[in-house]
């Protein structure tokens, strides 16, 4: 059974901003794409959240997984799949969780 999706505020920020520079870097079309093929990622996840690997370094239980250019830092309970941040790959995770 899949658990239940939810992002903190900074993680919703993060999406709006990638589907926003998405949209004006490559149009419309290869943002919704993106972001659609994100959302199907993420569902993935809800179903398998022990398939990402896991950070101890990050804090406890944190896990991440790449998504093309992006990693999703999440953490996973009985019942939720709680996303806390999508950064850029180059992006450095102890900046930023």
């Amino acid at each position: 059974m899949a658990l239940r999706i939810e992002l903190t505020p900074r993680a919703s920020s993060d999406v709006a901003d990638i589907t926003y520079r998405g949209a004006m870097e490559f149009g419309m079309a290869v943002a919704i794409d993106y972001r659609t093929s994100f959302e199907s990622h993420i569902e993935r996840m809800a179903a398998f959240p022990k398939s990402g690997h896991s950070v101890p370094e990050l804090g406890q239980e944190i896990r991440r997984t790449v998504f093309r250019s992006h990693v999703i830092y999440y953490k996973a309970d009985l019942d939720r799949l709680l996303i806390l941040r999508v950064l850029h790959g180059s992006q450095l995770p102890q900046l930023h969780l």
